[in-house]
């Protein structure tokens, strides 16, 4: 008598209950015993055996109810083992008996071994910019899974000029974006914007170079062949947009495309754009569909008359009003016969009490007409869905970089 095969998926499981199925295969006759147990862990805890007939893992051992034990009236036994929520390591063991062998020599046990998450991980979504004095704090979203779920996620968020009257001239469209989408309308859907999504590590420098294209780092962690190094801690620069071209695991040395002079110990940013890139590096799939663009239009009330004899025009307030002859306006009696610009935001205030820009032509206007701003934003909306096919095995943050989007605003 003779058992061929013992089969079982030893893929790594979920944190979730799950049943997962076997199929033993051999001779009419062969008779064999399934034992599955859950290993400690750790040196205190007690091996769990699994009941087949409650259908849990449980202390101790008793042979009527932790022992499967078949006599093969076909070719083909199958059944199924229930594993509990949590994680853990389990081995199934199949264990010949009564003269039957196994194709394996000298050997009449097979063993095989599964491992199932005990945690889950947590991505976050965020915006990132460059420009942090700028934008208020960026919202952001989660979603949690094993490395072996999927899930989606929808955002919306409200991307916001800091109202200050240092920083708040508003929010521009990118003119150099390679993104197809127009601001001027009042919504706009971005397709293919899978390059704007990336995943950030930081590592530092393991000894000096001068002009060289390879450096050590103190860990590898999360990098990966093609990544970017996009920033270096003070008092250190960067010559071109250097990216990773190979990687040495074994001493740690990192080889780029450009030469670089680093000191030791400084810290590089990286950054992986990029669904192939990303997955790369942490081992997560995502699908990031379109997303939609949804600016919020300014009005502002005129505080004080004009003369007409100039472009002086008093607001209510200038918050997210940009200067530089970039944005346009619409009201009861503004004269756009021609060219009619901001010119400059004269005196910033964004909580309403003196506010003043400068127009190209003179405007003569009265208290209380209301002005509509078209070209800069205090508040644009992004919104879309996140689609996770594999989570990573630690927590995450994948971030939008909001700059191949939007610039920013200045008085003039």
């Amino acid at each position: 008598m003779i058992i061929n095969s013992f089969q079982i998926d030893t893929s790594e499981m979920s944190h979730l209950e799950q049943d997962r199925r076997f199929t033993v295969n051999g001779k009419i006759g062969a008779t064999f015993t399934i034992v599955a147990l859950q290993n400690p862990s750790s040196s205190s805890a007690h091996t769990l055996y699994y009941d087949f007939t409650s259908g849990a893992f449980e202390s101790g051992h008793n042979d009527q109810h932790n022992n499967l034990t078949v006599t093969l009236s076909s070719r083909v036994y199958k059944s199924s083992i229930k594993f509990p929520s949590g994680g853990g390591t389990f081995v199934i063991k199949l264990i010949t008996a009564n003269g039957t062998t196994t194709n394996s020599v000298n050997s009449n046990v097979i063993s095989r071994s599964i491992s199932k998450l005990s945690t889950i991980t947590t991505l976050t979504f965020q915006a990132e910019t460059s420009n942090t004095n700028s934008y208020e704090t960026f919202p952001s979203t989660t979603s949690t899974g094993t490395s072996n779920s999927s899930g989606s996620v929808s955002f919306d968020w409200a991307i916001t000029n800091k109202k200050t009257d240092a920083n708040g001239f508003g929010l521009l469209q990118n003119t150099s974006s390679t993104f197809d989408f127009d601001l001027t309308l009042e919504s706009t859907i971005v397709p293919k914007i899978q390059n704007a999504w990336y995943f950030k590590a930081t590592d530092t420098v393991d000894g000096a170079i001068t002009s060289a294209t390879q450096f050590k780092v103190d860990d590898l962690t999360d990098l990966v062949v093609g990544m970017q190094i996009t920033g270096v801690s003070l008092g250190s620069s960067l010559t071109g947009e250097p990216f990773i071209t190979s990687i040495n695991t074994g001493d740690k040395t990192i080889t780029i495309s450009s030469a670089q002079t680093f000191a030791d110990g400084i810290t590089l940013t990286f950054k992986a754009y990029g669904i192939d890139s990303i997955q790369s590096a942490i081992g997560a799939v995502f699908e990031f569909p379109d997303i939609t663009i949804t600016p919020t239009t300014i009005t502002k009330a005129m505080r004080v008359d004009t003369s007409g004899d100039d472009g002086v025009l008093g607001l209510v307030d200038t918050y997210g009003i940009a200067g530089g002859n970039l944005v346009t306006f619409l009201g009861v009696g503004v004269d756009n016969s021609g060219s009619n610009r901001v010119s400059e935001v004269t005196t910033a205030d964004v909580d309403g009490s003196n506010g003043v820009i400068t127009v190209e032509r003179a405007q003569l206007l009265s208290q209380g007409v209301v002005l509509t701003f078209i070209g800069s934003f205090a508040i644009i909306n992004f919104s879309g869905n996140i689609i996770v096919n594999s989570y990573p095995n630690a927590d995450r943050t994948i971030n939008f970089d909001i700059d191949k989007f939007l610039s920013v605003g200045e008085d003039d």
